[in-house]
């Protein structure tokens, strides 16, 4: 036995003890064949565009001498780690070139907590996956003993601060003394750089492999701190007059220059110039275009999906592409909010039958004019009469328009008690039912604000379902999108085309 929550016909919650062995079998299917959402991972088939550019950035790795850094330049969520796994499977995509070439993933933001410098962290990194490779083996014996000599550094110092403390063995600590110098000679930061420059030569000289090569992928920097960001890319310097290493790393070009920038103020060095000199190669995610997002769709997303969801994207495809600022994480992010809030508020209705720009222009509505939203969408009287206003432009309402859309110098005040006495009088001849708060809402709104519902009054008056479109609302993430006439500061960036094309 269990307690449930349901409703009854008074729209009141109330508890109802049920037995489990109650519950059908088909009830437990159907919950079972509900849709998962779409995980937030590199897409392992990308475009047609991304694979060609991989394969260019790959060509480019194979075929020039390999001591340089490639930077990967795109904002959040337009595939920076797509791209770069698309350029290490064409790396890979030949076994002769693969046994030539060992591709190492370094994850920065992995590492954001880590109290060590971030070199200890990426030369780990390099040097485990060196570890029993036929060709890098001793490579990564090498690397590896100049970390531990490094880590060591803090208990040398405690020794030597003891040694001198003691009197009368001033040989004993000269000797001493001359072993660690000796020791930290062959550091990363020392002797141990060279160690690597020449064991990396003795490499790609055996066999005249002169096209062995390490490639270094280096994601997340952009999600780093400035100081952690700035370590990584300081790393990368320790490696960079070595022949055989190659960097590709990933990044913001906006967010990375502002870290550094941040970082070096009191100097000032600007972050440009200073990344200019790490990156070499620059080269930008190309811009996904509404085309290249609705074949991502097809593509990609779309097999993942039950029918009733692919349908219902495939419908609304153009407008959806347009509306998520044709960004693809923001477009999954959109598509699992759509999921929860369908499986959980319209689970009787099938996903196909909702129409997305409802969604959308609920949303707009709902973010720039709260108040009136509450009306619009709780109340069928004032939908009425609203849509009666957006009707009608003779007589009296030809006389309000007319007048909201003149310029005046008249105190705001004075204007909102005109507009509100022209629909009071309009309300009175029509015998609409609406309460005074109502009406004091709709006589803030200007002339551009009319428009906006005008162009949209078929959109808005189709939307039959209010409760369950306010649930979507709430859950569904806000759409991007921009008003010109807007008052509201709206922190999303897209062009007004794109609501204008619900």
């Amino acid at each position: 036995m269990s307690d449930t929550i349901e409703k009854n016909d008074e729209n009141e919650f109330i508890v109802k003890t049920v037995n489990r062995s109650e519950i059908k079998e088909s009830d437990m299917q159907e919950k079972s064949a509900q849709q998962s959402i779409l995980i937030d991972d590199y897409e392992k088939n990308p475009t047609l565009e991304f694979e060609s550019l991989g394969y260019t950035i790959a060509n480019i790795i194979k075929n020039t001498q390999p001591r340089f850094t490639i930077g990967i330049y795109g904002e959040w969520g337009t595939g920076k780690t797509t791209l770069m796994k698309a350029v290490e499977a064409s790396l890979n995509d030949d076994s002769n070139q693969r046994q030539k070439t060992l591709c190492i993933w370094f994850n920065a933001w992995r590492f954001e907590r880590e109290e060590r410098l971030a070199i200890t962290a990426l030369l780990k990194s390099i040097a485990f996956a060196m570890q029993g490779h036929e060709k890098f083996d001793t490579l990564s014996k090498i690397i590896f003993r100049g970390l531990t000599i490094l880590g060591k550094e803090v208990e040398q110092k405690m020794i030597l601060d003891a040694l001198v403390k003691e009197s009368g063995v001033n040989e004993l600590i000269d000797k001493r003394i001359q072993f660690f110098n000796q020791v930290e000679k062959r550091s990363i930061y020392f002797e141990g750089v060279n160690e690597i420059r020449k064991e990396m030569q003795k490499i790609r000289q055996i066999e005249n492999s002169e096209d062995t090569r390490v490639v270094v992928f280096i994601d997340d920097l952009d999600r780093c701190s400035s100081s952690k960001a700035l370590e990584v890319l300081e790393s990368i310097k320790v490696f960079l007059d070595i022949e055989g290493f190659v960097y590709v790393v990933g990044l913001s070009h906006k967010t990375v220059i502002k870290l550094i920038s941040q970082a070096y103020d009191e100097t000032g060095v600007r972050g440009e110039d200073y990344i200019k000199k790490i990156i070499q190669i620059p080269i930008r995610i190309p811009k996904w275009s509404p085309d290249s997002i609705i074949n991502l769709m097809e593509t990609n997303l779309l097999p993942q999906l039950n029918e009733d969801y692919a349908k219902f994207l495939r419908q609304n495809a153009r407008i959806i592409s347009r509306v998520i600022n044709e960004n693809p994480r923001q477009l999954k992010r959109f598509i699992n909010n759509v999921i929860i809030a369908f499986e959980t508020f319209a689970s009787k209705q099938k996903a196909d039958t909702w129409i997305v720009d409802e969604i959308f222009l609920a949303q707009i509505v709902k973010s720039e004019w709260a108040e009136f939203y509450k009306e619009f969408s709780r109340e069928k009287h004032f939908r009425e009469f609203v849509k009666l206003i957006l009707d009608t432009r003779e007589g009296e309402l030809k006389k309000f328009f007319t007048y909201i859309e003149t310029p005046k110098d008249e105190d705001p005040f004075v204007q909102k008690a005109e507009r509100e006495r022209t629909l009071s009088k309009f309300m009175q001849r029509t015998g609409t039912l609406i309460t005074k708060r109502q009406l004091e809402i709709i006589s803030e709104f200007d002339f551009e604000v009319w428009n906006f519902f005008t162009e949209f009054q078929d959109i808005l008056f189709n939307i039959k379902k209010w409760k369950e479109i306010d649930h979507i609302t709430e859950i569904v993430e806000e759409i991007p999108y921009d008003l010109s006439f807007s008052n509201r500061q709206s922190q999303v960036t897209s062009s007004t085309s794109s609501t204008k094309d619900l």
